[in-house]
């Protein structure tokens, strides 16, 4: 429907959907992120401002907003709802969590009765943030600490995501794989 491209099979700005100048509703997950990537709403949506480019995202009806923010390139998942909203945008810890992590886990973004949005959180210290990111497989995230470490596994595709390839990044990682009852509640949602 929308013909003008980008070369890349995003569209350009002036050829972006109607849905695009519509509020936006920021999902838990989204929130979460925010947190651990230090950034804000005013951030977010000033990156939406400043998008350079619009394409679809591996998950159908998702697209993903590409932007600067602070002299990086930053990807932003936008899910167009029902009625006049945009739910499900991507990009930890929560502030509640003290010391240090010690043993993976795993937590899942529901909206409507669907995954949305999953992040797989490895050990990390008190108060350590991602400093940047990585996309190191479609439909998976890599947070990094300031030391270069990786601190957690964003997974913005939960229906696509195999258990083979985020065992790969695992192992890229130097962390365990997992096993398919690690993974369950993300292969069954």
């Amino acid at each position: 429907m929308w013909v003008r491209r980008d070369g890349e099979g995003g569209l350009t700005r002036r050829s972006w959907p109607e849905w695009w100048h519509w509020d936006l509703e920021l999902s838990s997950h989204l929130l979460k992120r925010m947190i651990d990537r230090r950034f804000s709403e005013i951030d977010l949506r000033g990156m939406l401002q400043r998008s350079s480019r619009l394409r679809r995202d591996i998950v159908p009806g998702r697209w993903v907003a590409v932007s600067r923010h602070l002299r990086h390139t930053w990807e932003v998942i936008l899910e167009p709802g029902p009625g006049a909203t945009i739910g499900g945008c991507d990009y930890s810890l929560s502030p509640g969590v003290v010391g240090m992590m010690n043993e993976p886990y795993l937590e899942i973004t529901f909206r409507r009765g669907r995954a949305i949005a999953a992040y797989y959180y490895l050990p990390r210290k008190p108060g350590e943030r991602s400093f940047r990111t990585s996309r190191i497989e479609p439909g998976l995230v890599i947070d990094y600490s300031r030391a270069g470490r990786a601190i957690g596994i964003e997974i913005t595709a939960p229906g696509r995501v195999t258990l083979a390839a985020v065992n790969r990044v695992l192992r890229k990682l130097g962390f365990s794989a997992l096993t398919r009852s690690d993974l369950a509640p993300l292969l069954a949602a």
